[in-house]
């Protein structure tokens, strides 16, 4: 497994090169993108534990 760091590295480089006639909203969404992808893969999907509002360890 790569390290954090090199990995957002790796896809920032593999984005793109901006367009200069692209919108900034469309730079800013390429690089939202880029960076959810890549804490997904570092990451995972979070593990949602929901409260048991019915536990007798209150």
């Amino acid at each position: 497994m790569k390290a954090p760091s090199n990995q957002i590295t790796e896809n920032l480089e593999n984005l793109h090169a901006p367009d200069n006639n692209g919108t900034a909203e469309t730079r800013w969404c390429q690089l939202r993108n880029v960076i959810q992808s890549t804490a997904l893969e570092v990451l995972g999907r979070a593990r949602r534990q929901h409260q048991d509002w019915f536990d007798d360890n209150d």
